[in-house]
């Protein structure tokens, strides 16, 4: 009785001092940092954005940040930044802290080491490096809808693009990060897949239809609140669609994300204006509905009407797209043809890296240069000045399509 007694009191002491609350499972809320995610901002050169959770409300909540060095006492050099904290309710009756801030003022092609956190409470140290002023060859990986198979089958598929890629800058993905865009315990396990390495590869996400789960008596769709908790992404796209439509700059290759799921018209005028003033030696578009649909009896008419004249016109060199599950990638097109000789065009890729799979979509067949079904993958995608390099990989490592795009 005695020993049960000096364990309450200590408890009893941590609930009246933090405000916190007993979840479902009875377990004491946790004030360790959880979900820490590296996003680029709209200046990866100087800036950082980190994102992360806790179940417990951290005071003073912050990241500290030092250049990297060799031994054991980065605290000596690293500089405080305070974060912003907001509440959310996760479920009927538990509530997570989720916390964001940009690092601003780094220097380019530099790698910092940084921890999230606050005293007592914080991370393991870990690292970005932010982006050249100017152009240098670099790495990214591309995948399609996780989705499906985030404890199964899609953490396999993350340690193999690490091992493929492993000095891979990004990692974008194409939508469908999870299957119920309001859950978040999908949340959770789209971030245990992804483990510490989120920490330390940007990720560049894009809004798929699941993040836009039905809400309300008229099942209307609307943007799941856990998207803009768990990402800090750049708000310069259109009134509304702000981290759901933007671009990114980096190292002389403009990403542009678009959101196939509401605002399109409003999004095709904000993407010509983007484009008109384009000076980047790539253009990267990505989306989650496909402009070409490989998945049997789907198609994006609108999508089409309001996009392609714009890649068209502007030279948009790849669109990369997810939906619908199965692997289909373009010869180079233009007005909807596929081009002939020196003539360039762009290439349209979909693919899917869950353990959902589609039948093919006849539709568009005779524009594919490349179809596959029933097979997990991701994207390596190599940017040098002259050329890209694409690779669509397995979840064992081999190379099931290939292809360049030269300037």
């Amino acid at each position: 009785m005695t020993k049960k007694k000096y364990i309450l009191i200590p408890i009893f002491l941590y609930f009246v001092l933090t405000g916190a609350t007993v979840g479902e499972t009875g377990e004491i809320p946790s004030l360790h940092p959880e979900r820490i995610i590296l996003n680029l901002t709209q200046n990866p050169a100087h800036e950082q954005a980190i994102t992360w959770m806790t179940e417990a409300k951290l005071e003073k909540p912050a990241v500290e940040v030092a250049r990297s060095r060799n031994g054991v006492d980065l605290e000596s050099y690293s500089w405080n930044i305070p974060a912003e904290s907001e509440p959310a309710g996760i479920s009927d009756s538990e509530t997570a802290w989720f916390y964001s801030t940009v690092i601003r003022s780094l220097d380019p092609e530099t790698t910092y080491n940084y921890r999230v956190g606050s005293e007592n409470n914080w991370s393991e140290w870990s690292s970005f490096t932010t982006a050249g002023d100017s152009f240098e060859p670099f790495t990214l990986v591309y995948m399609g809808d996780p989705q499906v198979g985030l404890q199964t089958y899609v953490p396999r598929l993350f340690r193999q693009a690490l091992r493929s890629a492993p000095d891979a800058r990004i990692w974008l993905f194409c939508g469908d990060q999870v299957n119920v865009g309001d859950s978040d315990k999908e949340f959770g396990e789209f971030f245990a897949a992804g483990s510490w390495m989120f920490r330390s590869i940007n990720i560049l996400p894009v809004a798929g239809n699941h993040e836009y789960p039905r809400a309300g008596l008229l099942l209307a769709r609307a943007l799941t609140p856990l998207w803009r908790l768990h990402y800090t992404l750049p708000e310069n796209g259109p009134a509304g669609l702000e981290e759901t439509c933007y671009f990114v700059d980096y190292q002389e290759v403009k990403f542009i994300v678009l959101n196939g799921s509401e605002k399109l018209e409003a999004q095709r005028d904000w993407l010509e204006t983007v484009l008109r003033s384009n000076t980047a030696i790539w253009t990267i578009v990505a989306i989650h509905q496909p402009i070409y649909s490989t998945g049997n009896k789907r198609d994006n008419p609108e999508l089409q009407e309001l996009f392609l004249p714009l890649f068209d016109r502007y030279g948009v060199d790849l669109v990369l797209q997810g939906h619908d599950h199965t692997y289909g990638r373009t010869y180079p097109l233009k007005e909807g043809k596929i081009v002939s000789g020196e003539a360039r065009g762009t290439v349209y890729v979909v693919s899917s890296s869950g353990e959902k799979f589609y039948t093919q979509n006849p539709l568009y067949l005779e524009l594919m240069a490349k179809t596959v079904l029933d097979t997990q993958l991701f994207q390596v995608i190599s940017f040098e000045k002259n050329v890209i390099h694409f690779k669509a990989v397995t979840a064992t490592g081999g190379v099931i399509d290939e292809f360049t795009v030269r300037k």
